[in-house]
């Protein structure tokens, strides 16, 4: 079972790679996103989507919904964002940021950033898990060619690369890290449409190992992190 997700995982980095490559990588797509200045509009935009993202999940909510709930006119939601599909790709890139902010908050020993970045995306998804499972279920479905990277994701992306002394580039490290999020965001597709019988963590497991192996690290110190993490994880 376990080989056989790996290999799935594979293929689905590799289709997105080839994606990104096409498309000029994932600088392009987050250049888009970000083009404009976010002021206090945008922000109260984003803030109002997310409280109803959270309560109603993703395919309830219309673009007029969130423009009545931030107070604004509907024409601002095109203007800054385009789309729902893009305003859905924002939000759960922030709310990655936040949670992964929040599991710092979390008491751990004195461990590598693999470790860290490992248990810091398990804890991530058992939020998720328990408290916006209808919103990733739909957004999911919906939004599968969407993907966004937490800068925080990328910040502690980039300190197992300087902690292992990585012959990695920033770019190279953003379409990989790119990688696995599209990777993670098939395989929670499939999980919800009940394709793969898996728990959020098995996702977290397989696409973050398929990670450090794309970025260097050995099978042997991946299974030493992995072994390690999960340790850790089974006493919070």
């Amino acid at each position: 079972m376990t080989i056989l997700l790996f290999l799935i995982i594979s293929c689905i980095v590799d289709i997105y790679l080839d994606s990104y490559i096409e498309q000029g990588g994932f600088i392009m797509r987050y250049q888009q996103l970000t083009a404009k200045d976010w002021n206090s509009t945008a922000r109260q935009i984003l803030d109002a989507a997310y409280e109803l993202f959270s309560e109603k999940g993703y395919n309830k909510v219309t673009t007029r919904d969130i423009a009545r709930k931030a107070d604004v006119n509907l024409g601002l939601i095109t203007y800054y964002f385009s789309s729902k599909a893009n305003i859905g790709a924002i939000v759960m890139m922030n709310l990655n940021d936040k949670l992964y902010k929040q599991a710092f908050e979390v008491d751990l020993p004195e461990i590598g950033s693999a470790e860290k970045l490992y248990i810091y995306t398990a804890l991530l998804w058992r939020y998720i898990d328990e408290n916006l499972f209808h919103f990733i279920l739909e957004y999911s479905a919906a939004c599968s060619s969407s993907v966004r990277i937490s800068s925080t994701f990328m910040e502690l992306s980039w300190e197992v690369i300087k902690e292992y002394n990585l012959p990695v580039t920033p770019a190279e490290n953003e379409v990989y890290a790119s990688a696995l999020k599209g990777a993670e965001l098939t395989l929670v597709q499939k999980r919800n449409s009940q394709e793969l019988n898996i728990t959020y963590e098995d996702i977290s497991n397989l696409v973050l190992s398929n990670y450090y192996y794309n970025i260097g690290l050995s099978d042997k110190t991946i299974l030493s992190v992995i072994k390690t993490s999960e340790k850790i994880l089974n006493t919070l």
